[in-house]
């Protein structure tokens, strides 16, 4: 039985209780949909330990890439991570946030690529030169 119709059958006979018509009721029926909405429950209660545990992950995800951004670019990350971490930040949020995360990181390593690339200014080539 699928989570709709388990839930429309065990409010039917919750009605059923509430208005004293016992005799409506099938004891066995009432028993194999309580252990059924039970068996859903610790299937639910499993889902969402998963879901947390993975949520977590993707979090310390995003404050890796937050940190490597801030190293890049000589910031700092404390901001973005206290963002990450905050309890009103929805996943969605955390989603965009990873997005532009990506883009920072890719342009400040295409910068420090560029920086890494340039050859030395004349005036730090007789100063290394006079050393």
């Amino acid at each position: 039985m699928n989570l709709t119709d388990l839930s429309v059958t065990l409010r039917e006979s919750a009605r059923l209780l509430q208005e004293g018509l016992l005799g409506e009721l099938d004891p066995s029926d009432l028993a194999r949909n309580l252990t059924a909405a039970a068996e859903l429950l610790v299937a639910a209660k499993d889902d969402r330990n998963i879901a947390g545990r993975m949520l977590e992950q993707f979090r310390d995800e995003l404050r890796r890439r937050a940190r490597a951004v801030a190293k890049l670019s000589g910031g700092d990350s404390a901001l973005i991570e206290r963002l990450i971490d905050g309890a009103e930040t929805s996943f969605d949020d955390l989603v965009k946030l990873g997005k532009q995360l990506s883009a920072d990181f890719d342009r400040a390593f295409s910068a420090s690529l560029a920086e890494a690339d340039k050859p030395p200014h004349p005036d730090e080539q007789l100063a290394a030169f006079k050393s």
